[in-house]
């Protein structure tokens, strides 16, 4: 009986925080507004030469079925989330992205009761702080508001 309850003690600890994960990694303030939750967006996928983005923090931005949708000459990419990441990773993996900088230059937001659309302008740069070396962008986000937090559900990207 006594193995039986350490047994259910540990299986509900690892349960516990294998569902709790997100709350752990995330910052309480990333999801109570919009300016927050998009700041918090850009912050933790720019990173610095020797060393990497917070994508375990940005994880816990999105609603698991998130899309993202790649606009570009050659054509269109669809990816759910873990997809993205992965393409992301494998660029910063072989050397192509050593370090990556994407900040928010102008937004425009629509809202209705707990829906959100953002078009979220930006400037970024892959291995150079060099702002000559910027391009710009338009990130297009839609989110929704649970009665706790944002999330996150798509977001629809092109490049100049």
């Amino acid at each position: 009986m006594e193995i039986f309850l350490k047994k259910n003690l540990v299986i509900g600890i690892i349960l516990f925080f294998v569902f709790s994960w997100q709350f752990i990694i995330a910052k309480t303030s990333d999801f109570s507004s919009l300016d927050e939750i998009v700041q918090a967006l850009y912050d933790c996928i720019s990173f610095k030469e020797n060393s990497k983005p917070n994508l375990d923090r940005y994880r816990t931005m999105f609603i698991p079925s998130a899309q993202f949708i790649r606009v570009s000459p050659d054509g269109v990419m669809n990816m759910d989330l873990e997809g993205f990441i992965s393409f992301f990773e494998e660029r910063i993996d072989s050397g192509a992205i050593k370090s990556f900088y994407e900040g928010e230059t102008s937004r425009k937001t629509n809202t209705f009761k707990n829906i959100a659309q953002v078009y979220s302008a930006y400037r970024k740069a892959y291995n150079s702080d060099n702002p000559t070396e910027f391009s710009e962008g338009v990130n297009c986000m839609q989110l929704y508001f649970d009665g706790k937090r944002w999330w996150v559900t798509s977001i629809i990207w092109e490049d100049e």
